[in-house]
C-alpha cells in the first residue's frame, strides 16, 4: 500500500507524523511518503534512517501551497493522512476532490468553541440579567 501523510504548518504536528510512519512502515509492503515543509524535513529527517528505506520525504520548499498540493497528486497514494488543514482549509478542500481522507483535527476546543474560556463565558452570560437570574431572586 502506497500511503502519504501531509503535514505543512510552521509549527508542525511532528509526533504524530513520526507514529504514523512507524505504523505504516512496520508493514514490509508498505511506502510512506511524507509531504512537508522545509522545518519538517529536518525534523523528521531522522525517521528515514530507523524504517529503513520505506520513507521518502518530500519538501514543500518555497512553492505555495496550491502547487505543492497539486505535485501530491501525482503520487499514486492509496490512503492520505492529513495532520493539519485549518491555515489551507480552501486549497485542502479542492485538492481532496472525493478521495478517501484521513483527517486529525488538532485543536478541537477551538473548532467546536468547547474551550474552558468558551465555557466560562457562557456560564456568567447565563447568569446576567436573564430570566433564570430574576427567577432565582424570587
Amino acid at each position: 500500500m502506497t500511503i502519504g501523510i501531509i503535514e505543512v504548518m510552521p509549527k508542525g504536528h511532528f509526533t504524530l507524523v513520526d507514529s504514523l510512519v512507524r505504523i505504516y512502515a512496520s508493514e514490509p509492503t508498505n511506502t510512506v511518503y511524507l509531504f512537508t515543509t522545509n522545518k519538517g524535513v529536518q525534523e523528521l529527517k531522522y525517521l528515514s534512517k530507523e524504517v529503513s528505506g520505506k520513507l521518502e520525504i518530500i519538501s514543500k520548499g518555497d512553492s505555495s501551497i496550491v502547487d505543492f498540493l497539486t505535485e501530491i497528486q501525482k503520487y499514486n497514494l492509496d490512503k492520505i493522512f492529513i495532520t493539519t488543514i485549518n491555515k489551507f482549509f480552501r486549497d485542502f478542500f479542492e485538492f481532496l476532490n472525493n478521495r478517501k481522507v484521513h483527517l486529525f483535527i488538532h485543536d478541537i476546543d477551538y473548532w467546536f468553541n468547547t474551550s474552558i474560556k468558551f465555557k466560562l463565558y457562557n456560564f456568567i452570560k447565563g447568569f446576567t440579567l436573564s430570566p433564570k437570574l430574576a427567577y432565582t431572586i424570587k
